[in-house]
């Protein structure tokens, strides 16, 4: 399992990625069943990180320390590179959202592809190799393939379908909360 720890998000934020079942539109149900209190926050299935986001909006993780976790080490890799490189993952999905066409997402899902072969063949962790790019390329595929799919076939390789959508969001929802979560690198969204 990979994980890092984080102190959580001022001013609040929302998840900037999609994830298959994924918790957002069930977010007033589950606020009942939230502790009333509590001394820290551990996330073991991160996913699009709606419950991590729903408490640091209400401000009940500020002073906490946070452990968010999950198996896919590509979803850690991007949360990581969004908290430590902000402005490098922003100006990378601001330059891809400019060229955003069918052929566009193959290429960017071609290259995504080319960059996890290699870090499957080097010692470590998938996480501990993502750079700004592959991170600012994940989250494009989030947004733009088939229902915020992460799926990988038995070679390895990310094989979602770009969706149908007629104009996605690319970058302003997903990077307007990264930017000022990760103003004083507190966050890991």
């Amino acid at each position: 399992m990979d994980e890092f720890t984080l102190v959580a998000p001022s001013p609040p934020v929302d998840p900037f990625l999609k994830w298959a079942g994924g918790k957002r539109q069930l977010r007033s149900s589950l606020r009942q069943h939230y502790p009333p209190v509590f001394t820290g926050y551990v996330e073991p299935f991160l996913g699009g990180g709606t419950v991590f986001f729903d408490l640091a909006t209400q401000g009940r993780l500020e002073d906490r320390p946070t452990t968010l976790s999950d198996v896919n080490g590509d979803l850690i890799g991007c949360y990581r590179m969004v908290r430590d490189h902000v402005e490098e993952v922003i100006q990378t999905l601001t330059d891809m959202a400019v060229g955003h066409t069918a052929d566009h997402y193959d290429e960017v899902r071609d290259d995504f592809n080319a960059h996890r072969r290699r870090l499957r063949t080097r010692p470590g962790l998938v996480s501990d190799g993502y750079t700004p790019d592959l991170a600012a390329r994940f989250i494009y595929l989030n947004r733009t393939g088939f229902n915020g799919l992460f799926r990988l076939n038995a070679h390895g390789a990310f094989n979602v379908p770009e969706g149908r959508y007629t104009n996605p969001t690319i970058c302003d929802a997903a990077c307007g909360g990264c930017r000022r979560s990760s103003a004083d690198r507190r966050c890991a969204s």
